[in-house]
């Protein structure tokens, strides 16, 4: 064996795997796992691991900042109000860390941040039934981001619904 390439989610059996092979000094190239500490071990980055893909933290300051200034071009307002859906599962380090990061940046911003935490494929309340548009889009002065794979919605996901009404 002399390399790994793959690993494209942030969740438990993936950070065990790369511990194993970490251990055995053998290259891991990540495509698409985004949680910052993936490759943290006894407070060390493993010298083996090789992300493709940005941090959660990157990924979490760059949509804080799109949502606040909207993208004019895609009529997309700016949003002063967020609604992020966390899937709390165990095991899922992506979901709750980029919501939570998001949540930081947004607030640091000046926007409004309501977490709605819930597990696996529960279903949503009707209360925000306005993010059901499909991702990128604006509904009448919202915006809707989808961040996370669109084959795992709604299980494993993290929805953004940016409001733009204060």
């Amino acid at each position: 064996l002399i390399g790994v390439v793959g690993f494209d989610e942030s969740r438990n059996d993936v950070k065990d795997a790369i511990d194993k092979l970490r251990s055995k000094a053998v290259p891991v190239i990540t495509t698409a796992a985004t949680f910052d500490e993936l490759g943290k071990f006894d407070e060390i980055y493993a010298p083996s691991l090789f992300p493709m893909a940005p941090t959660n933290t990157e990924l979490a300051h760059y949509a804080a900042y799109w949502a606040t200034v909207g993208v004019p071009e895609h009529d997309i307002p700016d949003a002063h109000r967020a609604a992020v859906f966390v899937d709390t599962t165990e095991g899922d380090f992506y979901t709750e860390d980029l919501g939570n990061k998001f949540e930081k940046e947004f607030k640091e911003l000046g926007g409004e941040v309501d977490l709605v935490r819930y597990s696996g494929s529960r279903s949503i309340g009707p209360e925000y039934i306005d993010c059901a548009a499909p991702p990128m889009t604006s509904v009448r002065n919202s915006s809707i981001t989808q961040a996370g794979p669109a084959s795992s919605a709604p299980s494993s996901t993290t929805l953004v619904c940016q409001n733009a009404a204060r």
